[in-house]
């Protein structure tokens, strides 16, 4: 990234539940945050799984109807898995679960990368550091992860963008 510019990589299990509710999220929250906020200075933000199941699939249902109950438009998305070529160059890589940060610092290991690597839910007010996958749940655990995300996601943008 360039000086001053910040990128962001969101990474979970498949990519079609929480990484990519959480790129959504986070791609809205920067453009919504008022001009001249730190926040602003966030210019890329992207998402992956670390696992290949899912590799061109499209976000889960579960998914796009939490993000179109909060009044996102459906998601344009097709599941990646991490590429060590490319991800690396990441500022911040924010995981999900316990599994997904063990592969991220797995998979940076000689790579040299400068990467932020945390849990999103680490940044969670309510400390709840684990954001459980929703795959194959109902509509109220998709709500949940959404609302998790959420504030794992308002925190980390006050944490790491707190104008000083």
């Amino acid at each position: 990234m360039s000086e001053g510019t910040v990128s962001v990589l969101m990474v979970c299990h498949g990519n079609i539940c929480r990484s990519t509710m959480a790129q959504q999220l986070l791609t809205q929250m920067v453009l919504n945050a008022p001009g001249g906020s730190p926040v602003k200075k966030i210019v890329k933000i992207d998402s992956c799984g670390t696992s290949r199941e899912e590799l061109g699939n499209s976000p889960d249902p579960g998914t796009q109807k939490a993000l179109q109950n909060h009044g996102f438009p459906p998601l344009n998305h097709r599941a990646r898995q991490f590429d060590v070529n490319t991800d690396t160059q990441f500022d911040y890589i924010l995981t999900m679960d316990n599994a997904n940060f063990k592969n991220v610092q797995r998979l940076l290991q000689g790579t040299g990368s400068k990467a932020k690597v945390e849990m999103l839910g680490s940044y969670d007010p309510k400390k709840q550091k684990v954001i459980s996958d929703p795959w194959a749940g109902s509509d109220r655990v998709f709500e949940e992860c959404y609302q998790h995300i959420y504030r794992g996601l308002e925190g980390f943008l006050k944490t790491e963008f707190a104008e000083h």
